[in-house]
């Protein structure tokens, strides 16, 4: 980021303190970095084990160079990031204002993406630093990129705080809040939580936090960022593109095919269901009953387009007995905080009023593991597709892959290679 949101050297007197309070006790979390350089393969391997302030988790990565182009460097290091094995890679796009054109800004860092055959989690929009003194205008710029990214289909945040927000566009501006934009915001007082946040623009809590700036990891130069350990954002990483309207998506057939035989029933059971000893329920996110529900309180995202990860929590929950289809779980979500930033599961939510107990996510977890819990009929919910998508592990399929019950794709194996974590429920 600019150096215009930079700590002053006051406020990095604390960082020793800071630190000192996370190793006692601070809220648990992720760690993630963003950089705006080009970063190996062998540098993010360093920083994913662990590198600084601990294992990197998730990354973003400067997409839009605040003089109006594409950064050239971010295909290679969002693809070194991927192959060193961080879990979520995002972009941020620094916009120039005084270019104009902030849907050909939006425009133009995507298809630089897509051009390379990269994609992201999410693009943020770096709002800081110098802008023109009316807020009027500022609020203009600020409306077109955000509906850029809306009708491209991206999932978009802000990045800001509260001094850059309200000098830039008035602190009460709420348009990317209403939109369901969440904001990451920096405060570089070392402290790993969001016990400083201050609510601007709409936002009443972030995403995650921007808490050490300008350091130096692995012979590189980065900033640290924080997220809550307890509402994982990793929910879904949807495509640049969403499924078109005939159900077609990225690799295969969306689950709205089972919607024939899905209209009839509120559940479905699979074939597989005696390989592990339980009998799985499955739901289709794209089922005509509940695929234009919006996800959560989102205004953008639908249950169809990124509810994979709440779809299969509710096959989960209707196995232990509790008939609870998508729709009725996201709006049971809505109704006792268990969503975060609009549309983003909070796993741990549905504890106790299902008699569930979250166990957290897991990375590395071996087969035999998998089985065994598989044969206790616990609740394991694998990301998959390249960190973009959520499925119920159902059964041991042989030769490292297990059936699943897909809730988006028409696919009812996949191979342990391509599960990137697990999210386990007892």
């Amino acid at each position: 980021m600019s150096s215009a949101s930079k700590a002053s050297k006051l406020e990095m007197v604390v960082v020793f303190f800071a630190l000192l309070t996370w190793h006692m006790g601070a809220a648990r979390g992720l760690t993630g970095v963003d950089v705006q350089t080009e970063i190996s393969e062998s540098t993010w391997e360093c920083l994913v084990s662990p590198g600084g302030q601990g294992p990197v988790k998730f990354a973003t990565v400067r997409v839009y160079h605040s003089y109006g182009a594409p950064d050239k460097s971010a295909p290679a290091s969002i693809k070194s990031a991927r192959a060193a094995g961080v879990e979520k890679v995002d972009g941020y796009l620094y916009p120039c204002v005084k270019c104009g054109d902030p849907a050909g800004q939006v425009a133009d860092a995507l298809n630089a993406l897509e051009d390379a055959g990269v994609q992201i989690g999410r693009l943020w929009y770096d709002i800081e630093g110098s802008w023109p003194v009316h807020h009027s205008e500022n609020q203009a710029f600020m409306k077109g990129l955000v509906d850029a990214g809306v009708s491209r289909g991206i999932p978009a945040g802000v990045y800001t705080n509260w001094n850059s927000w309200e000098d830039i566009v008035g602190s009460s501006y709420d348009y990317p809040s209403s939109k369901g934009l969440p904001v990451w915001y920096p405060h570089y007082d070392g402290n790993p939580s969001f016990s400083d946040f201050q609510q601007f623009g709409g936002w009443d809590k972030p995403m995650w936090k921007q808490y050490l700036g300008d350091q130096t990891s692995c012979n590189t130069n980065l900033d640290y960022n924080f997220l809550p350990e307890d509402s994982i954002y990793l929910e879904h990483q949807p495509r640049l593109t969403s499924p078109n309207a005939t159900g077609e998506g990225e690799k295969g057939l969306i689950a709205g095919n089972w919607t024939t035989e899905a209209e009839n029933t509120s559940m479905v059971h699979v074939a597989n269901a005696s390989l592990s000893g339980c009998s799985w329920a499955a739901y289709s996110q794209c089922d005509s009953r509940w695929k234009n529900e919006p996800l959560g309180t989102s205004t953008t995202n639908t249950i169809c387009k990124a509810g994979c990860a709440m779809s299969s929590l509710a096959m989960y929950l209707t196995t232990r007995g509790h008939s609870m289809n998508p729709s009725q779980l996201n709006a049971w979500l809505n109704q006792h905080g268990g969503d975060a930033q609009s549309d983003l599961l909070v796993w741990s939510a549905v504890d106790s009023a299902f008699s569930v107990s979250y166990q957290g996510q897991e990375t590395s977890v071996d087969v035999d593991t998998l089985q065994k819990g598989l044969a206790a009929c616990h609740g394991i919910i694998a990301n998959v597709r390249g960190g973009s998508h959520w499925v119920l592990l159902t059964g041991y399929a042989g030769n490292d892959n297990f059936y699943v019950n897909d809730p988006g794709f028409a696919q009812s194996t996949y191979p342990h290679s391509e599960m990137l974590r697990f999210s386990v429920y007892h």
